[in-house]
């Protein structure tokens, strides 16, 4: 049986089954990381420091910086925050910054 759009986990993959979750940490704590490096500018060590798991910190912020491409490709798209981060939000492909450190 089928479930409705409504009510099944979200997911931005193809695979069956396959939920955001089984790879990206619940979406509370990502929405969080992601606001805090995106909206106010912290580092993964002061995010860390609010409370999050570092290599939860770092895996995210990994997987921002690997999908730079993607906001390349998008058309213009409003802006919906204080902060650009469509075509403002401009960091050199081949950038490989070590979150780590």
């Amino acid at each position: 049986m089928n479930q409705s759009t409504r009510t099944k986990p979200p997911s931005a993959e193809l695979a069956p089954d396959q939920k955001d979750e089984d790879s990206l940490p619940p979406y509370h704590v990502l929405d969080e990381i992601l606001h805090s490096h995106i909206e106010e500018g912290l580092d993964a060590q002061t995010i860390a420091d609010n409370g999050f798991d570092h290599d939860v910190v770092v895996e995210v912020l990994t997987r921002l910086e690997h999908s730079e491409h993607k906001r390349w490709q998008m058309s213009p798209a409003p802006r919906v925050s204080s902060r650009a981060f469509g075509q403002g939000w401009r960091r050199p492909l081949a950038s490989r910054h070590d979150w780590r450190h």
